[in-house]
């Protein structure tokens, strides 16, 4: 883990001087909001929350996109984890996530279906409690990013997304459904 942030960082350096040799020069950003849930890997009980993500897109082909983001994810115990029969199951946060994501796309206008997968770091306070185990931890861990959308209209500026933040130092798997909307720099 000593080693996470450091290699992080070079990645995001090297993308950076990267991305000023580039001969296809599109800025653009992509804003996403989303209802996200959570749960612990071996439970059945889930919280539900909300999530706000900034992504930079960095276009490299008509077929893949490297996007560094940023996002603040709050997720919630429900009040009925208190009353209910049998062990309690709960996987709650309240972290900021950044990273890099690699999509890969099928180029159509009007309707583009996409996969990414990435890796990044998520900061905050996280819960996770099942029947198995108990898990109260605070600061620095990895989480894996992976998704399954399609983007929409004529310039694929609308996005409608199923994401998936897999947090193993944490034991808990988060889902986030997400409408994004893409704005290009000048």
């Amino acid at each position: 883990m000593k080693y996470f942030i450091p290699l992080l960082l070079l990645i995001f350096t090297n993308f950076s001087q990267a991305q000023d040799e580039s001969p296809n020069k599109q800025n653009n950003f992509s804003i996403n909001i989303g209802y996200a849930f959570s749960q612990p890997y071996e439970g059945e009980e889930y919280n539900h929350g909300g999530n706000i993500q900034l992504e930079y897109k960095h276009i490299l082909n008509k077929f893949i996109d490297i996007r560094p983001y940023f996002s603040l994810m709050a997720i919630k115990s429900n009040s009925d984890d208190l009353i209910q029969d049998g062990p309690i199951e709960t996987a709650t946060m309240t972290t900021l996530l950044i990273g890099g994501k690699t999509r890969i796309k099928a180029p159509l206008k009007w309707f583009a279906p996409y996969f990414e997968i990435g890796i990044g770091a998520s900061y905050g306070s996280f819960k996770t409690i099942s029947a198995k185990l108990s898990i109260k931890k605070t600061g620095l861990f990895y989480h894996i990013p992976a998704s399954v959308g399609v983007e929409l209209g004529p310039k694929n500026n609308i996005n409608l997304a199923l994401n998936y933040y897999y947090h193993p130092n944490v034991e808990q798997k988060t889902g986030i459904a997400t409408i994004g909307f893409s704005l290009k720099l000048k």
